[in-house]
């Protein structure tokens, strides 16, 4: 019933969102920095961010939880690398830097893609390969340069991710936010491992093999729809567990999910990829807000804010909605400027602005563009 209310809302949303966009200035919009980055690697960043010579500040900064099959909390969790005394340490200067300049501080983990780039795998996903989610090769994905993700359906990474969230309900501070990402590849259907095919042979009766990828003539065949309504379910089931373990031992925490704008833009078969269904999320109460990820890039006319806005308002759901611009790092890239233009020309302004950087270049777009940022205005002046 639940997943017939979600595509019901879905459908109205995206017919009437085009005519219900409007755009409005993002000067009231807090802007935050979403450091992808390890620990190590972060802390440096956020001194150039943070420190005397910044010409602004970001109000928040996210730094990652969980990254290469690594975080930087205390923990005992078999398949995640210990951390090192240095990595402890500095996650612990850096939330404690970010708390004395006043900017709000968050954690983000990206829950199942445990591998974001080429290069030599995470230590945890050479000595288990059984937990990495495959495609219909056997591969691991056909583009090494996305990672490698772990698979929904096996219970050891079940246990970690409990545990992961469980260790950082205990030990982040009470004003740190936290963002989930929950998704498997977009672009290509992984769901042939081990694990996954067993569970969905107990759970559906059907083995994703024998499972059209995408609707066929005429439809979507005999199981196609069953399946891949059941795959959503999966990655719904990964959340939740995720956040009531994180809220148990963090309660009045609050969690987000940085999510594919344009998802329900996507028919079924195509949105069964990532199998990121964010509405039900929303319709659960499993999260308090969204971070809209989108291809918010020159020349592209997708309409994926206006589709989002659209779902959101039906929902009737009062949520805190950002957008994540992607810091330039090579020429060609879309100017973070013109990112905020072609999002607002499809909708009012976000809750709040989020900014990713990846990488040095990207560090000094992402400064240069909060210095041309008009400053913020006194309450009293508003």
């Amino acid at each position: 019933m639940r997943c017939i209310l979600a595509a019901t809302i879905a459908s109205c949303a995206v017919q009437s969102a085009r005519a219900n966009a409007q755009a409005h200035a993002p000067d009231a919009a807090p802007l935050g920095i979403w450091l992808e980055p390890e620990p190590t690697e972060v802390e440096p960043m956020v001194g150039d961010v943070v420190g005397e010579g910044a010409s602004r500040s970001p109000t928040r900064v996210s730094v990652s939880l969980l990254a290469q099959g690594r975080t930087p909390l205390r923990h005992s969790i078999p398949l995640l690398e210990p951390p090192s005394t240095g990595e402890t340490e500095a996650f612990g200067a850096l939330m404690d830097a970010l708390a004395s300049a006043g900017i709000a501080r968050e954690v983000h983990a990206d829950l199942l893609h445990w591998q974001a780039r080429a290069g030599t795998p995470p230590p945890a996903l050479v000595r288990r390969p059984d937990i990495v989610e495959l495609n219909r090769q056997g591969d691991c994905g056909a583009a090494p340069s996305i990672g490698r993700y772990v698979s929904p359906c096996h219970p050891d990474v079940h246990a970690a991710l409990v545990q992961l969230a469980t260790e950082a309900g205990r030990q982040m501070q009470a004003d740190t936010r936290l963002t989930a990402r929950c998704r498997l590849s977009p672009t290509e259907m992984l769901a042939f491992s081990d694990a996954q095919r067993e569970r969905s042979i107990l759970c559906v009766g059907l083995d994703p093999l024998d499972v059209p990828l995408r609707a066929v003539a005429g439809g979507y065949g005999a199981y196609g729809a069953q399946w891949w309504e059941w795959r959503l379910t999966v990655l719904t089931g990964v959340l939740a567990r995720f956040v009531a373990a994180y809220r148990a031992e963090h309660a009045g925490g609050t969690v987000s999910a940085a999510v594919l704008a344009g998802t329900y833009r996507d028919p079924l078969w195509q949105r069964a990829y990532a199998a990121e269904d964010w509405l039900t999320w929303i319709l659960d109460d499993l999260i308090d807000g969204v971070l809209l990820e989108g291809a918010w890039e020159e020349g592209s006319e997708d309409r994926d804010y206006a589709s989002a806005l659209g779902i959101i308002a039906k929902t009737g759901k009062e949520i805190e909605i950002g957008v994540m611009l992607r810091a330039p790092s090579k020429e060609g890239d879309t100017p973070l400027a013109r990112q905020q233009e072609i999002v607002l020309a499809q909708g009012r302004a976000p809750d709040y602005w989020m900014i990713e950087v990846n990488d040095e270049p990207g560090l000094k777009a992402a400064q240069e563009f909060l210095a041309a940022q008009p400053a913020p205005q006194p309450a009293g002046n508003q």
